[in-house]
């Protein structure tokens, strides 16, 4: 059985059947409104989100994978590493949309119209200030920077424009209740 949460409950009807082997089987059907997107997105824009996407969980693993100095630091490594779940429910959110219709139930809209946003914006601003703070390092720092530094200072700054991209694209994404005509009487 589904789990419906609490909030929408008022959008399901549970129905009973019996199955073969005589058990009483309980399912959830969506009898609430439908829900579009608004501004529509298109299939090439679904395809652009979702590759933006993926590429900015890439950037972030591949960010982690060289020796640094600068990394070890904490005002550095904590705000990237904590941009890891914003990252990753922003992919969520993404292939959602990809495979996503044009009408959908009201849950998959909003949790797409709320996601893509906000993670991408928190993405990019973790990851912007692990990048600023690789800066501030870098000029302060007596030791220098080795080829890692420099790596992961691309790779996080890479980050950072790839989720501003993502917010850029989806900061105006609304879930919109789909309003449906009157049948016309004769």
């Amino acid at each position: 059985m589904k789990m419906i949460s609490r909030k929408r409950l008022k959008d399901y009807r549970i129905d009973e059947q019996i199955n073969d082997k005589g058990h009483v089987r309980s399912a959830a059907v969506y009898i609430g409104a439908d829900y579009t997107l608004s501004p529509p997105v298109l299939a090439s824009g679904k395809r652009f989100l979702f590759r933006l996407s993926v590429l900015a969980g890439l950037l972030f693993v591949g960010a982690l994978i060289p020796a640094t100095r600068t990394a070890r630091l904490m005002y550095i490594i904590l705000p990237f590493t904590f941009s890891a779940l914003p990252i990753f429910q922003m992919a969520g959110a993404a292939g959602s949309l990809l495979f996503a219709k044009d009408i959908m139930v009201r849950d998959r809209a909003e949790k797409i119209s709320n996601r893509l946003p906000s993670c991408s914006l928190f993405t990019a601003i973790l990851s912007g200030s692990a990048f600023s703070g690789l800066c501030i390092t870098a000029a302060v720092s007596a030791d220098g920077l080795i080829t890692g530094d420099f790596i992961f200072g691309a790779l996080s700054l890479a980050l950072s424009l790839t989720a501003t991209i993502i917010f850029i694209k989806c900061r105006h994404l609304k879930a919109r209740r789909v309003e449906h005509d009157p049948p016309l009487l004769l």
